[in-house]
């Protein structure tokens, strides 16, 4: 089912109407779907009737963040709403000879962009998860306490982990400037 939002915005946008959709398996918690309108263009559609509110206008933000010159390919959102995110459809390709090493680059040109703190504009979600980004100068704390121990904490209370596990990964966590050379902040550290 295509969002009335999509549809108006579409038109507003000179695309048409969609005249095909068909779906695309690989989520987990999203719908999604490939659309071709009557001009011709290609979408990419998410939708899901049942995650938080502004999950996909976080994604947004993502997306935008880690569209950098010289970075990895990412798709171009267009229109977020409670409900659905429509973006720009990247087809897959074959991958090249040098992928891999080509992927290594832009990879390594994403993180050359950095930032005074570690954290995000807001928080965010990893799937359907809260993912809290509060900006922190450390980035060894911010690791521990808003990545792994968060997650820890979440996989405890849901009976995931039990607390000797729980303590185990706490106990790495409390160990990463040993085992992490220190490092700036990039700025896609969401």
């Amino acid at each position: 089912m295509i969002p009335e939002l999509l549809e108006e915005w579409l038109a507003e946008h000179s695309f048409g109407m969609v005249n095909s959709s068909h779906r695309v398996g690989g989520g987990c918690i999203n719908n999604g779907a490939r659309l071709i309108t009557s001009t011709g263009d290609r979408f990419f559609l998410k939708t899901n009737a049942h995650c938080p509110p502004d999950m996909f206008a976080c994604e947004v933000a993502g997306l935008k963040a880690l569209n950098v010159p010289g970075g990895p390919r990412v798709p171009e959102p267009y229109l977020s709403g409670p409900d659905f995110l429509i973006m720009e459809d990247l087809s897959p390709a074959q991958p090249s000879r040098d992928y891999w090493e080509s992927f290594g680059r832009q990879m390594a040109e994403l993180h050359t962009h950095t930032a005074e703190g570690f954290g995000f504009e807001g928080d965010n979600y990893i799937g359907s998860t809260p993912q809290p980004n509060p900006w922190v100068e450390n980035g060894y704390q911010f690791y521990r306490d808003h990545r792994l121990n968060f997650q820890v904490e979440l996989a405890a209370r849901k009976g995931l982990l039990n607390r000797s596990e729980a303590d185990a990964v706490m106990a790495i966590s409390a160990r990463l400037p040993e085992l992490i050379p220190d490092q700036p902040a990039s700025t896609i550290a969401s």
